[in-house]
């Protein structure tokens, strides 16, 4: 477990150096967003401190931009190198400049992203910018989406806690928080809201009624909780495909988005709640009763036909309500609900002390090998941050969001974040209906180029009514707003077709390249990538290291396989990000 504090930090016991003023500014362009954080640290000290800087991070955002700037000179940009690579350069480097600098090796862990700065002089300042990108979460209302900055990506290696760079640290009694988001959609705002900040909003930006400005509206010191934005806009369900040309790489990327809203018919299913009941949850009790009355209110909607099991997960051990999935009936209805309220019995929620995590593989494990072999199964995790998965290794990837996501993607399922004081009804509506009806099967998207060639992708994130689907292809041939696409599938009602026509604007640069290689990227870690398909799902360690070294040189992301390498050409600095 990785408690260290989060920033420049300094020494064996890892001091923080005083964190200034963090500037973030978010550019959301309908379902992307670039976000670009902008953190500034002063060594306070008479002595020269030897720094390095450490940032959370979640595993689907696209890093693509890594600046340094000291004492207010000239911005380095960093580029991405192999690890192996980097690390010569930065040795030798080192070496050079006589630079004691204590680089860490990378040990495949992508939630952490750190570099070796180097010396910080007496009274220096330096600015550090992360730029990043990612998508747009679904929401509940199919014409809206959500955007999210996490706060401290609170996870057990993430905790709130003087450690976190969005929190005032020992150093400085004041840490002023700007957040500023420009937000440009395809069609007429009509309403934007934050559940977990006061925001101010400028609307009719140059008096174009599909751009807003989003701001704080009071002066913040410390983001205890996450940044949410929800976003609702005319016909945001509606389907769109974007081409984006890379003069860089000569290739063309596709991306389509859309909320599909299928009539489906419900199937005999299985669901196993998998709950979180740990000291963590509980010590929260506003938290842990919503997530009691989700759980209550998914057991009050199931059919009647349904089978379902409840795993009730503590902070050493899991409990089952059976040995194997019953179908709801009376008898098993009540023992269900008498097994939820043993949750909260005799609990003292102030003398509650929270595990650091809850380990959720094992209940995981037992929910596959005993689930009914005769009809579709579902499962459903609710839960906090607090768990990992201490026995095998999913991905890359340790945070609780990293985990989860991981498990849907691989699962081909889908996730809801939920801030504590949302509703959460038509959420879980959704994801239940979805659960029990028979799910869409051989999903094939077919690019047909405007002179008749074809290219059949098989590789297609799987569908959900309702719940917006969002994917990515780079073509290397020639691609044009004349291209058509055609979306293909297999359900108990039939055959699916669904037809799209490229927007007529060819967009240029790298951002949807950048976070289609994060797509493909994640497959690759995950074990479901187009290669793995083909080879009965094996791939070589070796395949994995040089198609993930391959993407991230090209579209230029940090992965736990490549680093950044910032270097000031006048004074010789070298200085090396990387994923921890």
């Amino acid at each position: 477990m990785n408690n260290n504090p989060f920033g420049v930090i300094h020494g064996k016991n890892m001091k923080q150096i005083t964190l200034k003023n963090i500037d973030i500014e978010a550019n959301i362009v309908d379902m992307l967003a670039e976000v670009k954080i902008t953190q500034t640290f002063k060594n306070e000290t008479p002595e020269t401190l030897q720094t390095e800087y450490t940032f959370p991070l979640i595993s689907s955002v696209a890093i693509y931009k890594f600046e340094v700037e000291v004492d207010g000179g000239k911005t380095i940009n960093g580029i991405i190198k192999e690890s192996y690579e980097a690390n010569q350069e930065f040795n030798e480097a080192v070496k050079q400049n006589n630079n004691n600098s204590d680089k860490r090796a990378s040990n495949n862990k992508s939630d952490l992203f750190q570099c070796s700065i180097g010396n910080l002089k007496p009274f220096q300042t330096t600015v550090i910018k992360i730029t990043y990108l990612t998508e747009l979460k679904n929401d509940d209302d199919i014409e809206q989406v959500r955007f999210v900055l996490p706060a401290t990506f609170r996870t057990p290696r993430h905790k709130l806690s003087k450690g976190s760079f969005f929190h005032k640290n020992n150093n400085n009694s004041e840490c002023p928080i700007s957040i500023i988001i420009t937000c440009k959609t395809t069609s007429v705002i009509n309403k934007i809201e934050s559940p977990s900040h006061f925001i101010s909003t400028e609307w009719n930006i140059d008096g174009n009624s599909k751009i807003a400005r989003i701001s704080l509206t009071k002066d913040v010191q410390l983001l205890d909780r996450d940044f949410i934005l929800i976003i609702k806009s005319k016909d945001l369900d509606q389907p769109r495909a974007f081409l984006e040309y890379n003069e860089k790489t000569s290739s063309n990327c596709i991306m389509l988005t859309f909320v599909p809203t299928f009539s489906m018919t419900t199937v005999r299913s299985e669901l196993v709640f998998i709950v979180n009941t740990s000291s963590s949850m509980r010590r929260d009790a506003l938290k842990f009763r919503k997530t009691i009355q989700s759980l209550e209110f998914l057991l009050y909607s199931l059919p009647q036909d349904c089978y379902f099991n409840i795993i009730s997960v503590e902070d050493n051990h899991y409990n089952t309500l059976s040995d194997k999935s019953h179908q709801k009936s009376k008898t098993i209805f009540s023992k269900a609900l008498e097994f939820i309220k043993n949750f909260e019995l005799e609990y003292n929620y102030e003398e509650c002390e929270a595990c650091e995590t809850v380990d959720i593989y094992e209940p995981l494990k037992w929910a596959i090998e005993n689930s009914l072999s005769d009809m579709p199964s579902t499962l459903f995790l609710l839960t906090d941050n607090n768990v990992e998965n201490r026995d095998v290794n999913i991905g890359d990837f340790v945070g609780c969001e990293n985990l989860i996501e991981t498990l849907t993607n691989v699962g081909r399922g889908y996730t809801q974040f939920l801030a504590t004081n949302e509703r959460i009804e038509k959420k879980l509506r959704g994801m239940l209906r979805n659960a029990v009806t028979h799910p869409i099967t051989d999903c094939r998207l077919i690019w047909t180029a405007a002179n008749g060639e074809q290219d059949v992708i098989e590789e297609i994130p799987a569908l959900f009514s309702g719940n917006r689907f969002t994917f990515y292809c780079i073509e290397e041939n020639e691609a044009s707003v004349n291209d058509t696409l055609l979306l293909t599938a297999n359900s108990l009602e039939g055959i699916i077709e669904l037809k799209f026509v490229i927007e007529n604007i060819v967009l240029e640069g790298n951002k949807i390249h950048a976070l289609a290689a994060k797509k493909l990227i994640q497959s690759f870690q995950d074990g479901n990538s187009y290669i793995h398909n083909q080879n009965n799902g094996y791939m070589s360690e070796e395949q994995i290291e040089e198609e993930i070294g391959s993407l991230s040189n090209l579209y230029n992301i940090a992965t736990s396989r490549t680093s950044f390498l910032v270097k000031d050409e006048v004074n010789g600095t070298l200085i090396k990000g990387e994923f921890l």
